[in-house]
């Protein structure tokens, strides 16, 4: 078994075995800078070239193992941040308990506008007013508003929405100069289903 003397900060430490001199490197309070002589070797040298690659290669495997578990742990938070980043933007807007009738189909509307967003993270939308939303008759309902949000380039926009529908479906979306389906047919139905 050799064992060492290290040269450290003007003095002179040791005799330590192998297991000593691993356990002092891996607290730092010795460096593989130090300078070493060993039992069988009395000459001054660094060391690193004392311990040799295969000694050099053991101290650093712990090294790589905790970056590994850091960049682990960063990974699982980064993926945890980013779920519940799209959960908030997919997330319906949730109408007031005590909301009317209005407000729900209000926020529903908003939901739809959301979903059709190249942005969804960066829109607001004006709080409901009394009118924004208002009932066609037979279940069918006028929601409007404004929505300000960026577009696919980052560019922000402001833009006038307008959704016609009943509990389950969209007769008519339009989210600036898009729409989905024909204002005049939504009112067609809202008649016939009047009638």
């Amino acid at each position: 078994m050799t064992t060492y003397h290290i040269h450290r900060g003007g003095q002179t430490l040791g005799p330590f075995i192998d297991q000593e001199i691993f356990d002092l490197l891996k607290s730092k309070q010795i460096a593989l800078e130090d300078l070493a002589y060993a039992d069988n070797d009395p000459q001054w040298t660094p060391l690193a070239n004392r311990l040799g690659p295969k000694a050099l290669k053991a101290l650093a495997e712990p090294a790589k193992e905790r970056r590994g578990i850091v960049s682990q742990v960063l990974l699982a938070f980064l993926f945890s941040a980013a779920l519940i980043s799209v959960a908030s933007i997919y997330k319906k807007p949730a109408a007031p308990p005590s909301a009317s009738a209005s407000e729900r189909n209000y926020y529903g509307a908003v939901a739809e506008i959301r979903r059709r967003l190249k942005a969804p993270s960066t829109a607001t939308f004006g709080d409901y007013r009394p009118g924004s939303c208002a009932a066609l008759g037979n279940g069918l309902w006028h929601a409007l508003g404004v929505v300000e949000a960026q577009n696919a380039f980052g560019v922000p926009l402001r833009q006038q929405w307008e959704v016609i529908s009943d509990a389950d479906t969209i007769f008519f979306l339009r989210l600036g100069s898009d729409h989905t389906g024909s204002r005049e047919k939504a009112m067609a139905k809202a008649e016939a289903l009047s009638e």
